[in-house]
């Protein structure tokens, strides 16, 4: 740039210059020329030599590859945290038992049974009273049977005989009884078993709480037997009853004694039957 400044200033200084002061003019101007040009050469080698002696950057590091994952090792039981500490246990409280309410007034020593104490709807019912859905009565004891020509102590029984509950102290019944003794027979002069035998559907109401009575009517029948005969006046209407007492009454079990009577009448005669008997009544 230096060396162009000084070539305009010649050209410049040539064309305004007149001819004794231009020979003047172009010594000097040869001059300076020939001190310009060694200058700037220095110059610009001076500007090279620091432009060399400047620092490189210094290099941008290479970019690393992932590192992989390490080896697995051996594997490693967990650790086992052993239980905290804890208080003694204490021993659980007793337990609690239900207990009732006090039985109802009337029954001191707790409700009665089931049987016993079944309600009805009825209003004509006494609280207190007799009632079993389904028992099962046995009867025998001492007995007389009369009838033509016949008046002889027996044995009085009741094969069975069938309850079954309709309300509070009132039971429709179903027996077959009878009586029974040893009699000599008119036509052979044999011994034989003479007795007289009925099925009896009625009613047995309890009238208070250990007392009851029973009636009912059904086909009965005389019949007598020997070794080699056997006799009967056919089957006829036979009209019964009894009054009885029960002595002892538990919740499944009763005993009592019981006077029972009865009458069938055939077509040419009557016989009758009594009993007094000891009777166990299941339900």
């Amino acid at each position: 740039m230096e060396t162009k400044d000084w070539t305009h200033q010649v050209r410049r200084a040539m064309k305004t210059a007149r001819p004794p002061e231009l020979a003047r003019t172009t010594v000097m101007l040869a001059m300076l020329f020939s001190v310009a040009v060694p200058a700037a050469a220095l110059a610009a080698q001076a500007k090279s030599s620091a432009l060399a002696a400047a620092p490189a950057p210094p290099p941008q590091p290479a970019a690393q590859a992932p590192a992989s994952p390490p080896p697995p090792g051996p594997a490693t039981e967990p650790t086992q945290v052993p239980p905290p500490e804890t208080s003694p246990a204490y021993p659980p409280p007793p337990p609690q038992y239900y207990t009732p309410p006090p039985p109802p007034y009337g029954y001191p020593y707790g409700p009665p049974h089931p049987m016993h104490r079944a309600r009805s709807y009825y209003p004509w019912e006494e609280e207190h009273g007799v009632y079993r859905p389904l028992s099962l009565t046995l009867a025998v004891g001492p007995g007389m049977l009369i009838g033509p020509g016949e008046r002889d102590l027996a044995l009085s029984y009741n094969i069975f005989r069938l309850g079954i509950g309709i309300i509070r102290n009132l039971s429709l019944i179903i027996s077959y009884e009878g009586a029974g003794t040893n009699s000599t027979n008119p036509a052979t002069g044999e011994r034989s078993w003479l007795s007289q035998n009925q099925w009896i559907f009625g009613l047995q109401f309890h009238f208070l709480q250990w007392f009851y009575a029973r009636a009912g009517i059904g086909p009965g029948t005389v019949e007598e037997t020997t070794d080699r005969f056997f006799f009967s006046n056919g089957t006829s209407l036979t009209y019964a009853g009894a009054l009885g007492f029960e002595f002892l009454q538990t919740e499944y079990v009763a005993l009592g004694f019981e006077a029972s009577a009865s009458a069938t009448h055939y077509s040419h005669e009557t016989w009758e039957t009594i009993g007094w008997d000891l009777t166990v009544a299941f339900y």
